[in-house]
């Protein structure tokens, strides 16, 4: 007796066939053989076996990529987002008050730091370069005003961001303002060239610099 992939078994013989379902089983319907014995059916079913396991592992390899992604991504999105590098602060208010001690101009980056490609662009091209991290340390209080869509900024930090935002009307990304050591604002730039590079970028801080001295005189 054979079991069918319906649970009946079939004794005898197909009147199909005349083969002894006793020992190949019957496709119900059809009449035809069933039995990994059947000289008929094996390629079809080592064919079938093959498939079944293949569609089976590829589904499992797309799971797994699926799961490791998620998992990256909550874990991306679980780190604070904060400025790249030793140059930035958050600080709006520290940055103002170093920048009158120290007679600097205030760099306010507006940011988008995980969806916003030029954005994303400016820092990689320009503003993390080492050049002009030595630059700015030696001329500038830079503060990194970010607003991810997926990365985590503490609550005080986003309050202060959303405020400067309305503050300042900013409706892009990235906008860039330059205000003078008492915060009165001197130049201000929607978007960047990164082609231009760090010499670019710097020529944008020394003439908003240049203005600033020329109001001041």
């Amino acid at each position: 007796m054979v079991a069918l992939p319906t649970g009946i078994a079939v004794w005898g013989f197909s009147r199909r066939s005349g083969i002894d379902s006793g020992r190949y089983g019957l496709i119900p319907s059809y009449g035809l053989p069933y039995s990994s014995e059947c000289p008929i059916l094996q390629p079809i079913m080592k064919f079938t076996r093959t498939a079944v396991i293949g569609a089976l592992a590829a589904l499992a390899f797309v799971f797994v990529q699926q799961q490791l992604a998620a998992d990256s991504g909550k874990a991306d999105a679980a780190k604070p987002a904060k400025a790249e590098s030793r140059i930035w602060t958050t600080d709006y208010t520290a940055a103002l008050a170093r920048a009158k001690q120290e007679n600097k101009p205030v760099l306010l980056d507006f940011t988008g730091s995980d969806w916003c490609p030029p954005c994303i662009a400016v820092h990689e091209r320009v503003l993390s370069t080492p050049e002009f991290e030595a630059y700015a340390h030696k001329n500038l209080v830079t503060v990194y005003l970010d607003f991810p869509r997926e990365k985590k900024v503490p609550a005080a930090v986003k309050a202060q961001n959303d405020k400067l935002l309305a503050d300042y009307g900013v409706r892009a990304f990235p906008t860039f303002i330059i205000l003078d050591p008492n915060g009165k604002e001197l130049e201000r730039k929607v978007g960047f060239d990164t082609s231009t590079g760090v010499q670019g970028f710097i020529k944008l801080v020394e003439g908003a610099k240049a203005k600033g001295t020329v109001a001041a005189q």
